[in-house]
């Protein structure tokens, strides 16, 4: 069998369908086989990290695929524990692949562990740099697999060392990253697209809760170019960044020192910490 790059999945073990096999039996072209909806998630101490906010993005990118396919959440968060103690792993990022719903009741399912880099305390403190990239999802609701999607932004990124893409389209709006989301801040206003341009992350459904706690005012709208390289400052929000301060687009350099970003990383750590604490 065919089996998928490195970077695609790690560890010894995987599960298919419920049942563990070695990582060297993984056949890459039956699981990206489209349709193929997926969900990426934080393994944190052990525990998968917001859940059941995962499983509803999960459902919804299952409905926008045309699948009529179940979940059963209480047995798929088994799995993923089952999983992590198999492979010894308690930090990392687990993913869920589900397709052949248009062949059989219920699918298949995969779950594994993939390649996973967290931002260094380096990078939190200092930022990193991002490019932008004129391109758009055919349906950004949905976790969709789309190969020739990712390849292409890959390269650019690879061409400019980047760490992420932000993406613009047609209209010259700059609607997300190719693995995040992000938000502008501008005179103490925080501003991020609208959920019909975006796959929206879960990470940006807490920032946009957290930032209501502290106290900041939000703005949802579309977001020029023009007006993202005039801001104060910026910052991806996703599973593996959490919150992460963008210190240059392109050419331009932004401040990573602005007290409402500062704020809002103290205060999501802290979250992260609470919510491993409560469901441990």
């Amino acid at each position: 069998m065919p089996v998928m790059k490195p970077r695609e999945i790690e560890k010894d073990i995987y599960l298919f369908n419920g049942e563990s096999l070695p990582v060297s039996e993984f056949d890459a072209e039956a699981a990206i086989h489209y349709p193929a909806v997926y969900e990426v998630f934080k393994m944190t101490q052990g525990l998968p990290l917001f859940w059941d906010a995962h499983m509803d993005r999960l459902e919804k990118s299952l409905k926008l695929a045309g699948a009529s396919v179940s979940i059963d959440r209480d047995q798929l968060y088994q799995q993923a524990l089952r999983l992590a103690r198999e492979n010894n792993t308690t930090h990392h990022n687990m993913k869920i692949i589900m397709n052949a719903f248009d062949t059989k009741p219920q699918g298949d399912v995969y779950l594994f562990f993939i390649t996973t880099s967290y931002p260094s305390q380096q990078q939190l403190k200092e930022g990193i740099k991002v490019i932008t990239f004129e391109a758009e999802r055919l349906n950004p609701n949905a976790k969709i697999i789309a190969t020739d999607f990712r390849t292409s932004i890959l390269k650019a990124l690879q061409q400019a060392q980047g760490y992420e893409a932000l993406l613009v389209n047609q209209h010259q709006e700059v609607t997300e990253g190719s693995r995040s989301n992000y938000f502008v801040i501008k005179d103490n206003v925080f501003f991020t697209p609208p959920t019909h341009q975006i796959l929206e992350g879960i990470t940006r459904q807490v920032v946009i809760k957290l930032l209501e706690r502290l106290g900041y005012p939000l703005k949802v709208m579309p977001i020029p170019l023009n007006f993202l390289l005039e801001a104060n400052g910026l910052f991806l929000t996703g599973t593996s960044p959490g919150v992460l301060p963008i210190q240059q687009v392109n050419d331009k350099t932004f401040d990573v020192t602005l007290k409402p970003l500062q704020d809002l990383q103290g205060l999501y750590a802290h979250v992260e910490e609470t919510y491993v604490k409560v469901n441990g």
